[in-house]
């Protein structure tokens, strides 16, 4: 995970930083409310949103085929790949859940909101409902 949050520099921290999308060193950070959060436009996150576009992609193709040659025969070739894949699947979309928690957001003035109560929020006014 990426700590954005402490104000040391140089070594990893630097390094995470600037995965994180903290690329200045210098800024300034309220250490409790930054603790491991993301900056949605850094490098980490927006792996991390290519990797669940990929995710549901294979998601979306793979739920249909395997209901409809599972259904027919009760087992079919690959079923134990698949199933594998499932599972994977599952692990990362549970992540994913946590990731969002995570990273913070812009709000509608244009600031950064990285506190983690706002971003809870958030989730569970967006995604929950």
């Amino acid at each position: 995970s990426a700590v954005g949050a402490t104000v040391r520099t140089g070594g990893s921290d630097e390094y995470f930083r600037r995965l994180s999308g903290y690329a200045d060193a210098s800024q300034s950070f309220k250490e409790k409310e930054h603790r491991f959060m993301l900056h949605p436009n850094g490098q980490l996150a927006q792996i991390w949103a290519g990797l669940r576009i990929v995710c549901l992609l294979l998601t979306a193709f793979m739920s249909p085929f395997r209901i409809a040659y599972y259904g027919s025969t009760g087992t079919f070739w690959g079923q134990e790949v698949v199933r594998g894949l499932e599972i994977a699947f599952d692990a990362f979309f549970t992540a994913d859940v946590l990731v969002t928690l995570r990273t913070g957001f812009e709000a509608a003035s244009g600031e950064m909101i990285f506190s983690q109560r706002m971003v809870a929020l958030r989730y569970a006014r967006g995604f929950l409902l």
